[in-house]
């Protein structure tokens, strides 16, 4: 713990986590373009209470960058399996973020939107209860959430993985903004069978992540999925553009494998100009591994080649990449573990990508102070802000939800 500044923070239930500028009227003055810019934090959790979404206000520049309790939280209709942050209103203050949590399904849906307040000494809270309540057509739980202008206009529309009723199997479906004032969300289209994928060829959607794999200025879809116990997949989507006619994605590449895969994350580990892919995968109750699948793609053709196989501690449960530290020009891996599927056991490792590959063994950023499972992570620069500006060198911070038992857990901040 020697490179960070940590910071522990009240929590429970503990599933998924992102961070984000929530322009909490933190500023002086009458408009937000005085605001201090600095990351919050909302935490997902599973049910059980009363605050299935929690928030913390970032207190930059005090000493403490938050404080222990959450600012406020939030009820919600299921478990809270995954959240984006995304601005996705067309009001006057329109860089205010909104939130999109994927849930477990229920009666109300299986997605919402939460629409952030704007109006006077609410800023930066989200109301009281979900402005949209959305269901996919396979009524699943919904695993993963992206945002990003996919489809049209000029706002951002919803991506969403689900883990269908019927075991092994899933679906993606793209919903469109309409770009109001007040958002609606449409469904646009459902995977498979857009995309040119085959009905029930998809299996239970476990991560996503949008990003340029050919350097042609459109992000693509890397998809990882669970097939069964000894199962999964990992799946190239060709971008087509928002303007396409026919579906906004295309499958190009599908790699079977012989475990599920239980994380993902985009990171530049060789150095060549292309992004390539990490995913964690489940090849016992008490083992998992991280396999460097490097981007071998030209433009308009989608592909990967399995460079490494490294042994993780545990299971891989979260992953995460940024500049954790030395070559300012790499990313970095961060991941979270469990050691067995029924215990609370786990941990933090920071896998440096210095040498352009996975070193066999990570570094523990908390010491050993961290032994429990670590389900999700959300990458940012939390000691960072422009009103008053901050200081360099400005340094990637990280944040781990921990899961010490299924009613209590934490969230841990490691400042840099």
């Amino acid at each position: 713990m020697r490179g960070y500044q940590v910071i522990p923070l009240n929590a429970s239930r503990v599933l998924s986590l992102v961070s984000g500028d929530l322009i909490e009227g933190d500023w002086s003055g009458g408009n937000t373009q005085d605001a201090v810019k600095d990351a919050d934090l909302v935490l997902g959790n599973d049910v059980g209470g009363t605050d299935n979404i929690s928030v913390w206000f970032n207190q930059y520049k005090a000493t403490n960058l938050f404080v222990a309790a959450p600012s406020y939280t939030r009820t919600a209709a299921q478990s809270v399996l995954a959240m984006a942050l995304d601005t996705l209103d067309s009001t006057p203050d329109k860089a205010r973020p909104d939130l999109v949590t994927g849930t477990r399904s229920s009666a109300a849906g299986n997605f919402f939107v939460w629409l952030n307040q704007n109006s006077k000494n609410n800023e930066g809270y989200l109301p009281s209860n979900a402005s949209r309540s959305l269901r996919t057509t396979d009524n699943g739980d919904v695993q993963t959430v992206l945002t990003g202008d996919l489809i049209g206009g000029n706002q951002p529309d919803i991506l969403v993985g689900t883990k269908s009723p019927t075991a092994g199997l899933g679906s993606i479906e793209t919903w469109q903004n309409s770009n109001a004032a007040t958002p609606t969300f449409t469904r646009a289209e459902v995977y498979p069978p857009s995309g040119g994928m085959a009905v029930n060829s998809l299996g239970e959607v476990t991560a996503m992540a949008l990003a340029d794999l050919d350097n042609d200025g459109l992000k693509d879809l890397v998809v990882a999925t669970s097939t069964s116990a000894t199962g999964g997949q990992l799946l190239l989507l060709h971008s087509n553009g928002k303007t396409s006619g026919s579906s906004r994605f295309t499958l190009q590449r599908s790699y079977s494998l012989t475990a599920p895969v239980t994380a993902l994350t985009v990171a530049r580990v060789d150095f060549d100009t292309l992004l390539d892919v990490v995913i964690g995968i489940q090849t016992a109750a008490d083992q998992g591994k991280l396999q460097c699948w490097l981007n071998t793609s030209v433009a308009g053709s989608l592909s990967m080649a399995l460079s490494q196989v490294v042994d993780a501690p545990g299971l891989v449960t979260a992953l995460a990449s940024g500049d954790m530290g030395g070559l300012s020009s790499r990313t970095d891996l961060v991941m979270g573990w469990r050691a067995t599927t029924t215990s609370f056991v786990g941990g933090l490792r920071v896998f440096y990508l210095d040498s352009g590959a996975i070193p066999s063994s990570g570094t523990d950023p908390s010491g050993g102070s961290v032994a429990n499972w670590v389900p999700t992570l959300t990458i940012n620069n939390f000691n960072y802000g422009v009103k008053p500006p901050a200081d360099p060198p400005y340094l990637t911070d990280f944040a781990a939800g921990i899961k010490s038992s299924s009613t209590t857990g934490a969230v841990i901040v490691f400042v840099r």
